[in-house]
């Protein structure tokens, strides 16, 4: 399975990955269970996993470093389950994803008003500075170019703000569900944190380790290891990319 998790993870890699990423929704069979996230898997109740999700997500709120009334910036929103639940603690949100036809479940859901963007995180069109927080529930694995979007997170994170992550971590691009998601729909399915070091020298300044483990839990049947990261924003360190002004408006997008 390794070796054909390779060839496959190199196709995928070399055709248009943002474009499978917006067409994943149309082309999934359980796609009417997304508006129930986490409380479906695919279209029927899965009590163990919907367990594991909210308490991932409990872990996750217990890092943000303020608490109601300030901004978290979800990332790969999906169908912004993860906003929601904020918006229910009192969070003001920005649902972030590639994918139309997902934020538009998430419009259902959410709050009149709420602010959601489709856009790329790896060019994220926010103002500096101007989020208290950035959560990431499951979706940075599917960017190619995943350091980038640390920088950008940095690059809006006010001083002393937060990034925190679940990802599936290492070995997970060799499961058989992960190479048939890259088969069937051309996502990218790849290991974080990976072999190689997590970011270059000179990249953006988080205080901590770059990834810190949270405890296994069943997925798929196999015990899988879904790391948590928590990492801070130094105060008065540098960004290290740029801005991206040609995206939908909010008051916190430039």
């Amino acid at each position: 399975m390794k070796g054909d998790s390779r060839s496959v993870l190199a196709r995928v890699l070399a055709g248009d990955v943002r474009a499978a990423e917006r067409r994943h929704v149309q082309l999934m069979e359980n796609a009417e269970g997304l508006p129930a996230r986490p409380f479906l898997g695919g279209t029927s109740l899965d009590v163990d996993r919907a367990l594991s999700e909210i308490a991932i997500f409990s872990a996750m709120v217990r890092c943000l470093p303020s608490g109601p009334g300030s901004l978290g910036l979800d990332l790969g929103a999906g169908p912004c389950w993860v906003s929601e639940w904020l918006q229910r603690l009192r969070y003001r949100t920005l649902s972030l994803d590639l994918a139309e036809d997902m934020l538009a479940i998430g419009r259902r859901r959410l709050a009149p008003g709420s602010w959601l963007c489709a856009a790329d995180m790896a060019a994220l069109p926010v103002k500096a500075r101007s989020v208290d927080a950035a959560l990431c529930y499951g979706a940075l694995h599917h960017v190619p170019e995943w350091v980038d979007v640390l920088g950008e997170v940095h690059r809006v994170l006010k001083d002393g703000g937060v990034l925190v992550l679940q990802e599936p971590g290492r070995g997970h691009a060799t499961q058989a569900h992960s190479v048939a998601q890259m088969e069937q729909f051309g996502v990218l399915e790849q290991d974080l944190p990976p072999a190689s070091s997590p970011a270059p020298a000179g990249g953006p300044a988080f205080r901590g380790s770059p990834f810190a483990p949270w405890p296994c839990s069943p997925e798929g049947g196999a015990a899988s290891c879904r790391p948590t990261r928590c990492g801070a924003r130094r105060r008065g360190s540098s960004s290290t990319s740029g801005s991206s002004d040609s995206r939908p408006r909010s008051p916190n997008v430039s």
